[in-house]
């Protein structure tokens, strides 16, 4: 276990600790608490602080549990691939960062790829994406991005040639095509006829 761990290289192991000695005091209450339904740790700090006094942190408090309740370690299967064959993909807030073109703070974003056979990580903010907003407006940004996302061409040359020519107000492809609904409830953008061939396939 991970606490074990870090108890064997501390001077003071944790359960000789002040605060492990202080939070010890309450555990027949915090027993009693745990033994509600559907009870928390972070609940069970919440009613010790308020209806208890209980003087220390909650950081102090985890400690605690951790030692006295220690989780099973969660087992994990790695599934193996061959190079090239996959990626994982995530985006997300990366938090607030210094902009470097106008040094204001501002929320910044991040694109991560994760080679799965190596685990390699590629990491890219979007700072410039949103600079781009503040000089077209957030609205032409998404019109953009949907443009470009639609045409499955991410580049930032193409971000910023829909955006100085206003190609995001002309209408997508799929979307300028009307629907058409059959007998049988079902629904196409183009009518029965664009299916009918009237050449003989040879």
């Amino acid at each position: 276990m991970l606490t074990a761990q870090v108890d064997t290289k501390l001077k003071v192991p944790l359960k000789s600790s002040p605060a492990y000695r202080k939070t010890s005091e309450y555990q027949v209450i915090v027993e009693r608490l745990l033994d509600r339904k559907y009870m928390t740790y972070k609940q069970v700090y919440r009613i010790l602080k308020r209806e208890y006094n209980y003087p220390l942190s909650y950081s102090s408090f985890k400690r605690y549990i951790n030692i006295r309740y220690p989780e099973e370690p969660l087992n994990y299967l790695r599934i193996e691939v061959k190079p090239g064959e996959e990626a994982q993909v995530d985006f997300g807030s990366a938090g607030k960062m210094v902009d470097p073109a106008t040094g204001r703070l501002r929320r910044a974003y991040a694109f991560i790829m994760t080679l799965s056979c190596s685990r390699i990580h590629y990491l890219r903010k979007v700072l410039a994406l949103f600079r781009l907003g503040d000089k077209y407006g957030k609205d032409a940004l998404n019109l953009t991005c949907k443009r470009a996302l639609h045409y499955e061409d991410y580049r930032m040359n193409t971000i910023k040639r829909i955006l100085n020519n206003k190609f995001y107000l002309l209408p997508l492809e799929d979307e300028a095509v009307a629907t058409y609904n059959t007998k049988d409830g079902l629904s196409f953008v183009r009518p029965v006829e664009y299916f009918i061939h009237t050449k003989e396939v040879r």
